[in-house]
């Protein structure tokens, strides 16, 4: 089945952005320093395997305004952030947090194709796919951290 540019949720689209975004609103090569960021994201007590983590900078000025520290969970709910370069962590700060949590579509039921298998519906139902009202917050340190855990109902 062929995917047109308005069928891709826009999380999906959100994620290529935040990994183009990183090159653009200052100096080639200019960024700001990050630490190791890691967490775990659960739902009813059980891990969101493979479910996609994005972090909003609450201070957009400057270099922050492209910033989007994002993650893809392991099979057991454990996340490690990226800014710029695979798991390099994330710029101190505060953020707001948004979720999604895919699961299979109906191609990849029918396929079995794996660009199909977390391309359906949030299982969170896009509760907390907004970052400004997920209601969830990060704040990441000045040295290595490890976020609390956001344990969803």
């Amino acid at each position: 089945m062929v995917r047109f540019a308005w069928e891709i949720p826009w999380f999906a689209i959100a994620v290529m952005a935040a990994f183009c975004a990183p090159g653009c609103g200052g100096t080639p090569g200019e960024h700001l320093p990050v630490v190791p960021v890691k967490g775990k994201i659960t739902v009813k007590g059980q891990p969101a395997a493979w479910a996609w983590i994005l972090l909003s900078p609450v201070d957009k000025s400057g270099l922050r305004k492209n910033l989007s520290p994002r993650a893809r969970c392991d099979d057991q709910g454990n996340f490690v952030l990226t800014t710029y370069d695979a798991n390099d962590g994330a710029p101190s700060g505060d953020y707001l947090v948004s979720i999604q949590w895919r699961g299979p579509s109906v191609e990849y039921a029918a396929t079995k194709r794996e660009e199909e298998k977390y391309r359906g519906p949030d299982r969170l139902k896009e509760k907390y796919s907004e970052p400004a009202t997920s209601g969830l917050k990060a704040t990441v340190g000045t040295s290595a951290t490890e976020l609390a855990p956001f344990a969803l109902p």
